[in-house]
């Protein structure tokens, strides 16, 4: 997400940094380098959401067989999320059933909002949604991944107002990160 508010992928972030159509922006996994500067936020489990009343609300405990027959989501961050894909690409998925793969965390959200399907998605990225009960949370036995979330900026506007003061909020924003919903 670039500073103004829009969502972004990670390249794009990265290059309206570097042009100044952006003083600073966040980015999944990626390190910024050359004149960039990121600071760690800190790193975000995967987890498996899905809306209130789905009929996997109430299992116990879930894996990657469990979800064979049901539309999954998974939010793809960059190659390195291809693999957790393929965990769920099981011989005996259901062919109407694909494992589907989005770029952006929101979207798998928002289908798993509103309608059948489970979203694999960052923990942090479904804080509100967990929070506002659009969401649940389902208990999947996940391989452990994680997405990393960084902040970046470029070194020139390090003293800038709104990068010092992002800088200066990096300690409460990692804080509120690791508190979760």
């Amino acid at each position: 997400m670039a500073a103004h508010g829009r969502v972004a992928h990670s390249r794009e972030v990265v290059e309206q940094v570097r042009d100044g159509s952006a003083h600073g922006g966040f980015l999944l996994t990626q390190v910024a380098t050359g004149s960039l500067r990121s600071e760690r936020l800190g790193a975000s489990s995967m987890i498996a959401v899905c809306r209130p009343g789905h009929r996997l609300c109430d299992e116990a405990l879930l894996t990657p067989e469990s979800l064979v027959d049901v539309a999954l989501v998974v939010y793809r961050w960059d190659a390195e999320g291809e693999p957790l894909a393929q965990v769920f690409d099981h011989p005996a998925r259901r062919r109407d059933r694909p494992v589907h793969t989005t770029g952006s965390p929101e979207t798998a959200i928002r289908l798993a909002a509103d309608s059948d399907h489970v979203a694999l998605v960052p923990e942090f990225t479904a804080h509100r949604s967990l929070r506002d009960g659009d969401v649940r949370l389902l208990p999947v036995r996940l391989p452990r991944w994680s997405v990393e979330l960084r902040f970046v900026y470029l070194a020139a506007n390090a003293t800038r107002p709104g990068i010092t003061a992002l800088l200066d909020a990096l300690p409460h924003l990692r804080a509120d990160l690791a508190d979760g919903p």
